[in-house]
Parts: C-alpha cells; sequence; structure tokens
C-alpha cells in the first residue's frame, strides 16, 4: 500500500569500508503502525545506545527495546491534531498506556 513501516539509519560503513553490506553499523531504526484505512497511529524507536538490539545482541528481532515512542492523534473528521512523544513506558512497563512519561506534544491547527 506503500507505507513506510520501517526505516533505518546508520553510523558507519563498518570495517569493510562498504556500505549496504552485512557488516554497516546501525545508529538506530523506526518501525511505524498505520490503521486500516492509512493514517499513521504510531512509531516506534530503536537507538543502539539504549539497548535497542535487545538480549540477544541482534537488530529486527522480537527482543528489540524500544527507546521512545510517538502516539499520532486524529480528530473525527479524521485530520491530525496531536502528536504525543514518549521517552519511557512508565512503571507498567507497557508503551502506549496512561503512565507512560511524556517528553513533549505537537497540536495542529485543525481548522484548516
Amino acid at each position: 500500500q506503500g507505507w513506510i513501516i520501517q526505516d533505518a539509519i546508520y553510523k558507519s560503513k563498518g570495517p569493510d569500508n562498504k556500505w549496504f553490506s552485512a557488516d554497516d553499523e546501525l545508529l538506530k531504526y523506526h518501525r511505524f503502525e498505520y490503521s486500516k484505512k492509512g493514517d499513521l497511529l504510531r512509531a516506534m524507536e530503536y537507538l543502539d545506545k539504549a539497548n535497542g538490539r535487545g538480549a540477544d545482541g541482534k537488530w529486527f528481532t522480537a527482543d528489540d527495546v524500544v527507546s521512545s515512542a510517538k502516539l499520532f492523534i486524529y480528530n473525527e473528521a479524521g485530520r491530525m491534531i496531536k502528536v504525543n512523544k514518549y521517552v519511557a513506558p512508565g512503571p507498567d512497563g507497557q508503551w502506549f498506556t496512561a503512565d507512560d512519561t511524556i517528553q513533549y506534544y505537537v497540536l495542529y491547527d485543525s481548522t484548516n
């Protein structure tokens, strides 16, 4: 459907000094979730320096650790009105629940 579901940001070419090879060093990646109609709902960031690789030490596996997250909020007309940026999942340890630690939010003008 043409949606970006994941992106990756690399910090170096790795020991072989060639981009797009198996030893490139990843800085972070993002994963995106959409509604059925294509609205961006959530974005999660997995950052190397924040244990993003998880316990197995490998990228893009089920144990990768989310370092921050964004929640995209829409009004009844389907226009994006707010984006919340979270930096911790809160005491319950679950992202996208009421106790998440918010870093900032952005409000959008929905009158246009």
